[in-house]
């Protein structure tokens, strides 16, 4: 297993995000994600799991919509 970061990582992201036009997304060293819209003062932060739990379950909502059974 790779030993913890001691680093943010920083990432542009593109694309619309609650009606700016993308903005940043930084997972702190600490597991947390947040994402900063461009041009908004606020920040929106949740925990890494959180977020991978949210990809997990749209992609296998996805997948069974194509499949027929959803």
């Amino acid at each position: 297993m790779p030993p913890p970061r001691t680093t943010d990582a920083h990432f542009t992201v593109q694309g619309r995000l609650n009606g700016s036009d993308g903005g940043t997304l930084v997972i702190d060293k600490h597991g947390t994600v947040t994402v900063h819209p461009k041009g908004e003062r606020r920040e929106y932060s949740l925990p890494l799991l959180k977020v991978a739990e949210m990809v997990v379950s749209r992609v296998v909502k996805n997948e069974m919509a194509k499949d027929g059974r959803w």
